[in-house]
């Protein structure tokens, strides 16, 4: 097992404030990065050998985000914008991806260069 520590700290201007930390024991840890051409082309990255919901966090980071253009698709799921980092916490949440293979496609149509993508999934080792 391996021990996975996170937190959560949003401050409102003038409102509330979290602080929410947590720890998620998981089997396996796959993550791999990506470099994706503005060409517009899919770049497929096959971050997840089992189905997603096997994982219990995902978390996608870009060097750099832009408000479109930059997208994602799990499955056959309509694009995502990545126009932040994106952490799936939670199996519950994760399975929101659907039950495909983790095929992660990325696609980057008006970024002013390419961009690198980084992919860290927490999972359990096996479907049993």
């Amino acid at each position: 097992m391996v021990r996975v520590k996170h937190a959560f700290s949003m401050q409102v201007e003038n409102g509330p404030s979290l602080n929410i930390p947590g720890n998620y024991d998981v089997q396996v840890i796959d993550s791999g990065g990506v470099l994706v051409p503005k060409t517009g082309d899919k770049v497929t990255v096959n971050i997840q050998p089992l189905p997603w919901t096997r994982a219990d966090f995902v978390v996608i980071e870009s060097s750099q985000y832009h408000e479109s253009g930059l997208t994602y698709t799990i499955g056959a799921a309509k694009d995502v914008p990545l126009n932040r980092a994106q952490f799936i916490i939670g199996n519950p949440l994760v399975r929101l991806l659907g039950p495909a293979l983790g095929d992660l496609k990325i696609t980057n149509n008006n970024t002013p260069s390419d961009v690198v993508i980084k992919v860290v999934v927490g999972r359990k080792a096996s479907t049993s």
